[in-house]
Order: C-alpha cells, then sequence, then structure tokens
C-alpha cells in the first residue's frame, strides 16, 4: 500500500482523461509502456499519478456498475474486490485506485 504524498493531474471529462492517457503513450511509444487502464471504467478514472498511471475511484467504480449493470452496491464492492482489485497485481502496469467511498 502506498503511504507518500501522491501527487496527480484530476480531469473534467473523460475526453481530457483519455487525450492525456494518449499522450502518456505516444510520449513513451519506443518503451512499448501500459498505463493501466481497467476496461469500462473510463468515467471513474480522476487522473494520471506522477509516475503516469491512471487512477481511478473506487466510489466511481461502484457506482458505474450499480447504474450500469444494475448491480446492487453490495454486489458492486463484490466485483470490483473480487475481479479488479485482486487481479491488480498480475497487470503488467498496475492503476491507481482511490479508495474515496464513504461508511
Amino acid at each position: 500500500m502506498r503511504t507518500e504524498a501522491l501527487e496527480y493531474t484530476c480531469f473534467e471529462t473523460d475526453h481530457e482523461l483519455l487525450e492525456a492517457a494518449e499522450a502518456v503513450c505516444d510520449m513513451h511509444e519506443d518503451e512499448n509502456i501500459n498505463i493501466g487502464l481497467l476496461d469500462g471504467m473510463s468515467a471513474a478514472a480522476v487522473g494520471i499519478s506522477g509516475d503516469q498511471q491512471i487512477i481511478y475511484s473506487y466510489n466511481k467504480m461502484v457506482e458505474i456498475l450499480v447504474n450500469r449493470d444494475g448491480m446492487t452496491t453490495e454486489e458492486a464492492i463484490e466485483f470490483i474486490d473480487y475481479n479488479t482489485i485482486r487481479v491488480i497485481d498480475y497487470m503488467p502496469a498496475k492503476p491507481i485506485i482511490l479508495y474515496d467511498f464513504q461508511i
């Protein structure tokens, strides 16, 4: 788990975020960089970290699954924890998940 301060850039729209992600990939084209995009979760992306990783809002990921897929909040949390969080370690580039949910 990260404990240092996280510096990142925020974006107002998905379009701005995706343009920035494409620019990062273009800058590092010769290095074959992968910035850890999660399929179907672009609306949950809140920025790009200083080390060029996409930052996703956990809360927004839950909202997407509830609104788009008709899951309950509990189902969405279970789905994300089982199908996304636990596989991040196996991804070539690891996205950052911002745990911003409220209890």
